[in-house]
């Protein structure tokens, strides 16, 4: 389950309202993927579940692929107006890496990405 990075993926779609080929060739898109990328794959080696080098290869090729119309079941939802899992995918995810730190500076892309997914489902809930 960790070596697949959906949060990655998810998080990325979701905040930028895009596929990944969107945001590859946006200005520093793909800086932003890989930012991302790397933060999961630290909270994944923290909680002992170090990704194999093979397999992070793989999620950098597939996530970084102008022209991709690659997007996650989430972001698909949010364009729906439907609910979301944010607390399930990466509240969670942000709550394993957040334990492992006491500084609110780590992992800002998660927290961001948490943020914005928060503020959907507010609204959501308001209308």
């Amino acid at each position: 389950m960790w070596e697949k990075f959906i949060a990655s993926l998810a998080g990325a779609t979701t905040l930028m309202r895009a596929a990944i080929g969107d945001i590859c060739i946006a200005p520093v898109g793909e800086n932003f993927l890989l930012g991302l990328i790397e933060e999961c794959r630290r909270i994944a080696e923290f909680e002992g579940y170090e990704p194999r080098p093979s397999v992070l290869e793989r999620i950098r090729a597939q996530l970084t692929s102008p022209g991709s119309p690659l997007t996650a079941s989430m972001y698909r939802d949010m364009e729906r107006n439907a609910r979301i899992e944010a607390d399930h995918i990466i509240g969670d995810l942000l709550q394993c890496g957040q334990s492992h730190y006491t500084a609110d500076g780590d992992f800002p892309l998660l927290r961001l990405i948490y943020s914005n997914l928060k503020a959907y489902e507010n609204r959501r809930t308001r209308e």
